[in-house]
């Protein structure tokens, strides 16, 4: 099936924060969440008192600094365990980083930690699928972020001084320590969801192999299965267009070779050198979809950046 979707990346950013990364102790820092996604996998929740949008599936990673723009105490990206989550409040108003995801909108602990790590009040209904934004900036000074709460809505967070719960990382969990009571000591923080790569609208016909997973300084790999509806037979005379985050490979018609492993190309686009193969996976109707790629610079894509195929070279 085509892929109907388009990758988004959410940002949080969250000042003055306490706590813990693993052996590393934060405090009056500022901590930075970001999620990636797919529009595909925003799904509209209802349960009594809120209604709104939200999604479970993606890649979150958090990152500790200093100060905005300040150095980079600590960084980790969330294990599933953490059960990271982005949810929009439409009835209450509020979007953010919730943990512990429960998707049985019928279960008692539905839908999990909504606020912890972080999250926005104030916000209008946000529907997690375009271009979005809210800060602290001088038209938005009314935002602010709250820490822990037991379940919707979000007019009942629980706003008095939990005590921080472990969020699993690939550099140890992450505690953060929630505010206190009082209204005057909320925090400022930011939050945004970008669009990267084409639109359905734009590109029908786009398919989802997986996601980049950086190999060394220099290389990376992508591995994964398009289809089913990918046509091999369009691949000579049409070409192929492939997304590594917002960036385009183009691989123009007559470009790829079938030898004893399927269809395949190796060569330099724009600077990466790409070695592809596309073949027959017996245990599926979805085609393997195979890349590695290296590059004289480093690295500029990060780990599980989105990766996106579709055939035609324009």
């Amino acid at each position: 099936m085509p892929l109907w979707g388009t990758p988004i990346t959410y940002r949080e950013s969250l000042t003055r924060t306490y706590g813990k990364l693993g052996p590393v102790p934060f405090s009056d820092a500022v901590l930075s969440f970001t999620f990636q996604g797919d529009t595909k996998d925003v799904v509209a929740y209802s349960v009594p008192g809120s209604h709104g949008f939200e999604i479970l599936k993606g890649v979150a990673s958090v990152q500790v600094s200093a100060s905005a723009g300040g150095p980079v105490l600590a960084q980790g990206t969330f294990l599933p365990a953490a059960g990271i989550f982005i949810s929009a409040d439409c009835t209450n108003g509020g979007v953010g980083f919730g943990s512990f995801a429960v998707a049985d909108q019928h279960a008692p602990n539905f839908p999990g930690v909504v606020a912890y790590p972080g999250a926005l009040l104030g916000p209008s209904c946000y529907d997690l699928k375009s271009n979005f934004e809210v800060g602290s900036g001088p038209t938005n000074t009314n935002f602010a972020w709250v820490l822990v709460n037991p379940r919707f809505p979000f007019a009942g967070w629980n706003l008095c001084g939990s005590p921080p719960m472990p969020l699993p990382t690939s550099s140890g969990d992450l505690y953060v320590t929630s505010m206190p009571c009082q209204p005057t000591t909320w925090k400022r923080g930011e939050f945004s969801g970008t669009l990267n790569g084409p639109t359905a609208l734009e590109t029908p016909d786009v398919y989802f192999p997986g996601t980049l997973k950086r190999t060394g300084a220099h290389e990376f790999e992508v591995s994964g299965a398009l289809g089913p509806g990918f046509s091999v037979g369009e691949l000579q005379s049409k070409g192929l267009k492939i997304w590594l985050g917002d960036v385009a490979l183009v691989l123009p018609k007559n470009s790829m070779k079938p030898d004893a492993r399927g269809w395949t190309f190796r060569g330099t686009v724009s600077g990466i050198e790409l070695d592809l193969t596309i073949s027959a996976n017996r245990d599926a109707d979805a085609l393997s979809f195979q890349m590695k790629g290296r590059r004289a610079e480093p690295v500029g894509f990060p780990d599980f950046s989105p990766v996106l195929v579709a055939i035609g070279d324009e």
